[in-house]
């Protein structure tokens, strides 16, 4: 089968990592595979490479490039003739699915849908993006959030959608350690560290974070902060840097930048914290929970459908600096609570979230819509 991925940006994002999973499973299965993408390479375009895709720019950095990356898309597909096209992410979604209508190639075409598009909410884009939907053989939806959103304000058919959870082999996390990593970053064996792995982005509000890190200071003393993370668009990490130097935290909370180590990383913490504004579901929260770590998070989107609170980790309400310290403090005080939620997060995992099941999913989407 002949494979086309159509995918806006080929960087270090949660749709992008599932993504990946999806074609190393593809090219094991014997499929040929492509991968186009809008945006320039963040960082992963050899490892999609590696993983044995072959991976195309389309070259649109900037809305007036869009016309020349439609008009490279349609002779992509016009040379490969793929068996299936799937796109993801919005850009994506509407060069590709104009692309297939260009050369009738819609009965082949597959749109995943990863997050809780803002976009959506703005009404011309609803009306725009109602009409490719209706073009597409199935929309996929990787969370019922993420499902009820596109139906209800991207004005997706819902005969044509449904929902196939990520899925996270679990063996990385389960089996990571901590070697010399703490070490290496400059922290104690006796501190406490909580660790975000997130780009910095308004979403992540990792100035809400700093605000809770602040009113656990004088109480938690060796409590450290590991941010693990780029900011490939724009300059929130300089600020954030900025932010904590001025309010006396820089001992507090490392700035890690990107790294390739993440399992070592979250096997050398204590906790994890993301307060994301939203989230389509959060790849990171299945990757912190299979490490064995307890979670605190916003109660948005599509967290609950992966963090169940009191459960595996506890969620609080959005943009409260307070109840997210209480919840941190909470875990800091009590490892027995921390060690629970983290076992019964590595379970959730185990049971909920396969890799077998993401995978089958498309595997039947791809053969229902090819045919016998």
């Amino acid at each position: 089968m002949r494979i086309l991925h159509v995918t806006s940006v080929v960087g270090v994002g949660g749709a992008e990592m599932a993504l990946l999973e999806l074609v190393r499973h593809q090219t094991a299965s014997g499929h040929e595979v492509e991968v186009a993408h809008v945006r320039r390479d963040t960082g992963l375009g050899d490892v999609f490479r590696d993983a044995g895709a072959r991976v195309t720019p389309l070259g649109a950095e900037r809305a007036s490039s869009l016309p020349g990356a439609f008009l490279r898309l349609c002779a992509l597909m016009r040379d490969r003739r793929p068996d299936i096209v799937h796109t993801h992410l919005l850009k994506a979604d509407f060069l590709g699915a104009l692309a297939a209508r260009r050369l009738g190639l819609t009965r082949r075409l597959v749109s995943s849908k990863h997050n809780d598009e803002s976009a959506l909410r703005r009404r011309p884009v609803q009306w725009a993006h109602g009409i490719i939907s209706r073009w597409a053989a199935r929309v996929v939806a990787l969370s019922r959030h993420v499902g009820e959103i596109v139906a209800t304000e991207g004005r997706v058919p819902r005969d044509r959608l449904e929902v196939v959870t990520y899925g996270l082999d679990p063996a990385p996390f389960e089996n990571a350690r901590a070697d010399g990593i703490r070490q290496g970053l400059g922290l104690g064996t006796d501190d406490l560290v909580a660790i975000t792995v997130a780009r910095f982005a308004p979403q992540k509000d990792h100035a809400g974070l700093l605000e809770a890190a602040c009113l656990l200071r004088d109480e938690h003393p060796r409590l450290r902060w590991l941010w693990v993370g780029g900011d490939p668009r724009g300059d929130l990490q300089k600020r954030m840097e900025r932010s904590v130097a001025e309010r006396g935290m820089t001992d507090r909370v490392l700035f890690a930048g990107i790294r390739r180590d993440i399992p070592a990383l979250m096997a050398a913490s204590d906790l994890f914290v993301m307060p994301s504004n939203w989230e389509g579901l959060g790849l990171v929260y299945l990757e912190a929970m299979a490490t064995g770590l307890p979670v605190v998070a916003n109660r948005v989107s599509g967290v609950p459908e992966v963090v169940v609170d009191g459960i595996t980790g506890i969620l609080v309400e959005r943009g409260r600096p307070g109840p997210l310290a209480e919840a941190i403090g909470t875990l800091v005080q009590d490892p027995d609570l921390r060690r629970a939620l983290g076992m019964a997060g590595r379970q959730r995992v185990r049971e909920c979230f396969s890799p077998e099941a993401f995978f089958s999913g498309y595997d039947r989407i791809y053969s229902e819509i090819i045919g016998p």
